[in-house]
């Protein structure tokens, strides 16, 4: 496998330009910082970083790069805060589906 070097992360399609690198948010490298670097949109990045859905692996490899080059670390508060919100969907879903029986 080669291995891939900072400049040689460029975005695989010519579907847009990457916007402007940003300052990086209080928190840290986030994953829209990923998908600047990357050239990818933030969807894509998740699916990586998430390991849920198909992402190519060519893609995926040069997303995983960006990611490690920027020192990217996923934000344990916002997958807990986001699992809870996923949790309470469920719950909705369940009483609802009990009431109309």
């Amino acid at each position: 496998m080669q291995k891939l070097g900072f400049a040689s992360i460029e975005p695989v399609r010519n579907s847009r330009p990457p916007r402007p690198a940003q300052k990086t948010s209080a928190f840290g490298v986030t994953i829209q910082d990923v998908a600047v670097i990357s050239g990818y949109s933030t969807a894509t990045v998740s699916r990586v970083i998430s390991g849920r859905g198909y992402v190519r692996g060519t893609t995926a490899e040069l997303i995983r790069a960006a990611a490690d080059r920027l020192g990217y670390q996923p934000d344990q508060a916002a997958q807990a805060l986001a699992e809870r919100s996923a949790q309470a969907r469920r719950r909705r879903a369940h009483t609802r589906q009990r009431l109309s029986a």
